[in-house]
């Protein structure tokens, strides 16, 4: 064997087999490839840390009634904080469920877990950011679907739960 060539009896072979294929096939693997990543990037979640940390306060009982009561009064903070406390509930339950489970099944569910509790999270504060984003993605991630990227709706959100988190910590800790 020298060079890139192989010499089997009268036969030459590549020895690069993406050269064997034909072209218009590399050109279909390299797109499949492509189209792959652009679906894993489309899956990317929003970053909410700060809206998971307001949720950990509230399962943690941080805050006091006193705290809650000025958030009743505002008709959109109300609507967040009960979305917050349906989704803390929902996942504390099922984070107890998950502990029932033998550890590999335990962790693949538990991925799962965070990613429903992220939407769950980001549709309590910002419902119509959070759907742009779910059209997205599902459009994205269809075997035939677009080729459009969901950075942006990814980012729009992002932001929008920055914005939700500010007025339910100011809501919060004003008397």
């Amino acid at each position: 064997t020298t060079g890139t060539r192989v010499r089997v009896g009268a036969q030459h072979l590549p020895s690069d087999p993406l050269r064997a294929l034909p072209r218009r096939q590399a050109r279909g693997m390299a797109e499949e490839a492509a189209r792959a990543r652009q679906q894993q990037a489309a899956r990317t979640m929003p970053d909410v840390r700060a809206l998971r940390s307001v949720q950990q306060q509230v399962v943690d009982d941080v805050w006091q009634i006193r705290h809650f009561e000025n958030l009743i009064e505002e008709p959109w903070c109300r609507v967040a904080i009960n979305g917050v406390f349906s989704c803390s509930q929902q996942y504390v339950e099922q984070q107890q469920e998950l502990a029932t489970l033998a550890a590999p099944e335990a962790k693949r569910r538990q991925a799962r877990l965070q990613a429903k509790n992220t939407v769950c999270l980001c549709n309590s504060v910002c419902p119509d950011e959070t759907r742009s984003w779910l059209r997205c993605v599902k459009r994205a991630t269809k075997p035939n679907g677009t080729t459009e990227s969901c950075e942006a709706d990814r980012r729009r959100l992002e932001l929008c739960t920055h914005g939700g988190v500010s007025r339910l910590l100011h809501g919060l800790m004003l008397p």
